[in-house]
């Protein structure tokens, strides 16, 4: 696989894990952790696609 679409697959992943977390009230390090695997998911993304380029 490409690296933007692992980068792809790991923001839409941490998204919605992140979104059931937040659904069912449940915060702390877990709920972090999500949050940044989507900003990381989204910078691969981001700089696969440059790199494509």
């Amino acid at each position: 696989m490409k690296l933007w679409q692992w980068g792809l697959i790991i923001a839409l992943i941490a998204g919605f894990l992140n979104g059931q977390l937040v659904s069912h009230n449940i915060g702390g390090i877990v709920r972090e952790l999500m949050r940044l695997a989507a900003l990381v998911g989204l910078g691969v993304l981001i700089y696969g696609l440059i790199s494509k380029r």
